[in-house]
């Protein structure tokens, strides 16, 4: 499966409270009503950042997220990418509005092969849950003095993918950008097993340390995921 993730800033003008309100409440609705868009489209979710973590010198560095929001879709392919984003549907219904919410310079989008790694037997995909997103270069060889383990950030898993970055896409032409080099090569996802209360155990999935063999300029974006429509986990 072919998977795009476009990261994008809030306007100035709005909260990220209130740009996250409106993507998940205004602009959801109309990418569902987009019959262009959604026909080449297998999946849509929505990841709400409200935390970065850093791999600082071997230790967790929690700062302010470069990004606001991240929109992940699946297709079966690049070229079905490209007619989702070159029809008159989409231009007439979802750019104008997007402009209204986003910082379009600030816009990052990846178009990645996704390979699912693990996911737990009892995993069942959930309209809302907890998810992070690594962004990060392939790790060094492993005599590479680069190479630090983070020490204790771990998380109770229940899914967990590998994104190999493919290439860059010019969202604002739509087409695929041919003299960009991505500023990372891969992408990994962790869905979250829910949070235990208090002196309770966490059942299902399995422990993964988020940084471990990574280089130091891995960043961990912590959200709040949303399923808009489709095959999206």
């Amino acid at each position: 499966m072919i998977r795009l993730f476009l990261f994008g800033r809030r306007l100035p003008s709005l909260t990220r409270d209130e740009f996250q309100h409106g993507l998940l409440h205004a602009h959801a609705p109309l990418v569902r009503q987009c019959e262009g868009f959604m026909a080449q489209c297998n999946g849509y979710m929505q990841n709400h950042f409200g935390t970065q973590i850093s791999n600082s010198a071997g230790r967790p560095l929690i700062t302010e997220p470069r990004f606001d929001n991240c929109s992940e879709f699946w297709y079966e392919s690049i070229d079905h990418i490209l007619k989702s984003y070159n029809n008159d549907d989409y231009f007439r219904m979802l750019r104008p509005d997007e402009n209204t919410r986003t910082d379009g310079n600030t816009r990052m989008a990846l178009i990645a092969q996704e390979t699912v790694t693990f996911e737990d037997p009892s995993y069942q995909r959930t309209p809302a849950q907890s998810k992070v997103l690594v962004l990060g270069r392939e790790p060094a060889a492993m005599n590479d003095p680069a190479m630090e383990d983070a020490e204790g950030l771990t998380v109770q898993c229940v899914r967990k993918t590998e994104n190999r970055v493919l290439g860059t896409m010019d969202f604002l032409r739509a087409r695929i950008s041919d003299d960009v080099v991505p500023e990372f090569d891969s992408i990994t996802t962790y869905s979250i097993a829910n949070r235990p209360q208090d002196g309770e155990t966490a059942t299902g999935g399995r422990q993964f340390s988020l940084f471990r063999e990574a280089r130091s300029d891995q960043a961990a974006l912590w959200a709040r995921s949303h399923k808009i429509f489709g095959s999206a986990a």
